[in-house]
């Protein structure tokens, strides 16, 4: 308790934020969320690192419900420099041309833990953020759309996030990128209190790719996958044919039902994979950790 006391009274102090963070280490966690948003997902990045939390019915293999399609609530913690309210400046056309990051996007309001905020709510109502400069140049955001009591909501979240440190971990043992690939993404989705999909994502060298060239993980509660229907060592598989997903089915250690999956984001990856037939074999070489449904025995990425 006593640690946690102080990476929150750390966060309270900070005053210099990182021109960028380890993907594979946590920046925050939150103390609030509606407790209705029960699917979250958890993306460390070099920019940024976010939290996305929706409902059960907003998740796009169970369909939408009425009245609460689209819900969703997005934490941001940006970098030295990295805008955090992009998607607002990229969705509502009155904010195009505002500059980022340095112009805050709304009006101002009561500080977030004696940090200057302000608050933004879209023409037609349907999206808000309360943002805040939590150190010099660097800015942090509660995002929302649809989210009913948005004032409130966010405010409540924001006041609860919490600076963290801790390492974040997969249910599988990790499996070597080519040769000079660097960790650039670690995505770590969470549905109704059990994993739902883990995966890391790896830049390959001289590439400018955004968001890495290729992706290597698991995803449970997947019956098969798009792609050629093959196999690999007598498992069932599928196969991308160049850039797309590979998936292998039976992965060892894990329940009916889970796949482990190469992403091949862009042309990059997959010669740096060796081909398609190589992006099939990284995928089969996935093995879980000895129990996957027991976070302490996970792996750092």
């Amino acid at each position: 308790m006593g640690a946690m006391r102080e990476q929150e009274n750390n966060w309270c102090r900070t005053t210099e934020a990182p021109p960028e963070f380890e993907p594979g280490r946590r920046v925050f966690r939150l103390s609030w969320l509606p407790g209705e948003l029960t699917h979250l997902t958890y993306t460390g990045q070099r920019g940024e690192h976010s939290l996305t939390a929706l409902p059960p019915a907003a998740t796009p293999d169970r369909g939408t419900g009425p009245g609460r399609a689209h819900r969703v609530v997005t934490v941001t913690v940006g970098a030295r420099g990295v805008d955090v309210c992009r998607p607002l400046r990229e969705w509502d056309p009155e904010l195009t041309g505002s500059a980022p990051p340095s112009t805050p996007i709304g009006v101002a309001v009561a500080p977030v833990r004696d940090r200057p905020a302000y608050r933004y709510v879209s023409p037609d109502g349907s999206r808000a953020a309360l943002s805040w400069r939590y150190a010099h140049d660097a800015w942090a955001a509660v995002l929302s759309t649809n989210q009913p009591e948005s004032a409130r909501v966010l405010r409540q979240i924001a006041e609860g996030l919490v600076g963290d440190d801790r390492p974040l971990t997969a249910p599988f043992r990790r499996v070597p990128p080519p040769v000079g690939c660097r960790l650039e993404r670690v995505v770590v989705e969470r549905r109704d209190d059990r994993w739902h999909r883990v995966s890391s994502g790896y830049l390959v060298p001289g590439s400018r790719s955004p968001y890495g060239d290729l992706t290597v993980g698991v995803t449970r509660d997947r019956a098969g996958g798009e792609g050629n229907a093959t196999t690999v060592d007598g498992r069932p598989a599928w196969s991308a044919d160049g850039p797309g997903t590979y998936r292998v089915g039976w992965v060892p250690g894990a329940a009916p039902g889970t796949v482990a999956e190469v992403g091949v984001l862009t042309r990059h990856g997959l010669t740096a994979l060796g081909g398609s037939a190589a992006a099939l074999a990284l995928a089969a070489r996935v093995m879980m950790v000895a129990d996957p449904d027991d976070e302490a025995g996970w792996r750092p990425f």
